[in-house]
């Protein structure tokens, strides 16, 4: 039943962007990415991603048109190029069969959205915005109500609820980039401080404290950018408020009852002996070192133990071990003890979402990680010449916050992390 939900989607993207209904069109790409803005389980057997990538061939049947390559675009076309090449090396290498390896490759190649959303107007991406934003809006409210007890309804969202400690991580995809946008614009928005509390409120109940970070200094930045003593002194009262009214949670993540692991400075310390003189005598404590030592802790040797392996083989620092499939015979014969677990109580090898570019460094190496930050610095650099307009400037700091979480979780890959940020930095590039 879901799967044709996904497919009606599909079909109605399609529509929109025949009758050139470019709005709609971009809406409709959201709610698919995002789950049907968080409401919609995976259209199993196939994955949002797929659909997504039918609603991209679909549209360049409609409508094909090759543009000029701007700095981002070159550098997405050597990214599809290299993931395209590396699939083909494992499978002719004997690394994973073509099955697995052709696998991986399709959750890469959604970066081409990047030329698809060229042949979108800009004004119609100004338009989609009122409407993503209202959606995430009502994904909110349903947010909330999980701690009435309200629960099932978003997907991810089955935890128990014991009360407003209870850590609840679905929120609205956009959260981060609507604060960024509340703060900065200078158009007249009814009840923004409304809107401030409740999407910062979201923030704050994720417990998230590397997203806290982010968000806090990504807004201080636009603060002190905007040069308003007015609006930073309203933005101090605001966030005091803020704090005031969601205190109990803040005290709840930093007591003992809610932190696992040490103190901050214990883990930053015993990061660092990690990474500089190993920590294998953690691995055989597996996932679990995350309530022992903490969830730092658990990256760093999540990290170590990867370094170590691929360290022994040279080469595959620089080309990665290939396109290896999570759930390959190949992947289960890697000697990795450190990972997220599966259900069934199996270590996740290769995918995690703990850290930023880490998956796709020990797939495709240094080479991808040179690729993707050349287009990273060329995306940011543009959006900050265009930063007059203020949906290229918020897309600038939405990147910043992605990267200042880089150890916090992965909001590079996957067309629902990068959705936003590829349909405005192709808009940014046509800008004169």
């Amino acid at each position: 039943m879901v799967i044709f939900i996904y497919f009606l989607l599909l079909a109605l993207g399609l529509v929109a962007y025949k009758l050139k209904k470019y709005s709609s069109y971009i809406i409709i790409s959201f709610l698919i990415i995002s789950n049907g803005a968080g409401f919609l389980p995976e259209p199993l057997p196939v994955k949002v991603n797929d659909v997504f990538l039918m609603l991209c061939i679909g549209t360049w049947f409609i409508k094909y048109r090759v543009f000029p390559l701007d700095d981002a675009g070159r550098y997405i076309k050597y990214l599809a190029i290299y993931y395209t090449l590396s699939s083909l090396i494992t499978i002719l290498l004997g690394i994973e069969n073509s099955h697995y390896a052709l696998m991986v490759l399709r959750l890469e190649i959604y970066i081409l959205a990047y030329f698809l959303f060229k042949t979108l107007p800009f004004v119609s991406i100004e338009h989609s915005a009122r409407g993503i934003f209202f959606i995430s809006l009502i994904t909110g409210i349903f947010y909330y109500l999980q701690f009435l007890g309200i629960t099932g309804i978003l997907q991810n969202g089955d935890k128990e609820v014991t009360g407003i400690t209870t850590r609840l991580n679905n929120i609205p995809l956009c959260t981060d980039f609507i604060i960024f946008y509340l703060v900065y614009t200078s158009k007249k928005v009814h009840f923004k401080w409304f809107y401030l509390l409740f999407f910062i409120g979201m923030v704050l109940m994720s417990q998230n404290r590397g997203q806290w970070l982010a968000v806090g200094l990504c807004v201080s930045i636009i603060l002190i950018y905007k040069r308003q003593a007015k609006k930073i002194i309203y933005g101090t009262l605001f966030l005091t408020i803020t704090i005031y009214i969601f205190l109990p949670v803040i005290s709840y993540r930093f007591s003992e009852g809610g932190k696992t692991g040490s103190d901050l400075l214990t883990e930053i310390s015993g990061c660092y002996n990690i990474l500089v003189n190993g920590g294998s005598q953690y691995y055989s404590q597996g996932a679990s070192v995350i309530y022992t030592e903490g969830t730092s802790m658990f990256r760093a040797l999540l990290i170590r133990e990867r370094l170590d392996f691929m360290l022994n083989n040279p080469i595959t620092i620089f080309c990665g071990i290939g396109s290896i499939h999570e759930m390959s015979s190949s992947a289960a014969k890697l000697p990795f003890m450190m990972g997220n677990l599966w259900e069934n109580g199996n270590v996740k090898k290769i995918d995690t979402n703990d850290l930023a570019f880490f998956s796709h460094f020990v797939r495709y190496g240094l080479i991808y990680i040179i690729l993707f930050l050349k287009f990273l610095v060329a995306s940011l650099k543009q959006l900050l010449r265009n930063h007059k307009s203020e949906l290229f400037f918020c897309c600038f700091m939405l990147l910043l916050d992605s990267l200042i979480q880089t150890f916090n979780g992965d909001r590079f890959s996957g067309i629902n992390m990068m959705f936003i940020p590829l349909l405005l930095i192709s808009q940014a590039f046509k800008q004169n």
